[in-house]
């Protein structure tokens, strides 16, 4: 379930009040469609890339689609280095991708 503070604001988002269990298979559902979209533009002879949206915790799940080519990942990577600095943002971006391949 949401945070029951968050679900008090006028920032709640009641469609995603969901249990974990629910949240996971939606979760898994858009990444299959993810997935069947990247293979069917590679088969068509399309290069696949994918951004807008990766960050340290979803990128893995796009590592695992072997027709995305490239990632997109600069601004999670500066958005973090606020916090870790550069170098040890990039280190674990580029840990996150080689443990997944």
């Amino acid at each position: 379930m949401l945070y029951s503070g968050l679900a008090n604001t006028h920032h709640s988002i009641k469609e995603l009040e969901l249990s974990r269990k629910e949240l996971s298979t939606l979760l898994d559902k858009s990444l299959c469609e993810i997935k069947d979209a990247a293979n069917h533009a590679k088969n068509i002879g399309l290069k696949v890339a994918a951004g807008h949206g990766l960050n340290y915790q979803n990128t893995p799940y796009m590592t695992e689609i072997e027709a995305i080519e490239e990632l997109n990942i600069g601004q999670s990577i500066i958005a973090r280095s606020v916090f870790s600095g550069l170098q040890k943002a990039i280190l674990d971006m580029k840990e996150l991708i080689a443990s997944k391949k």
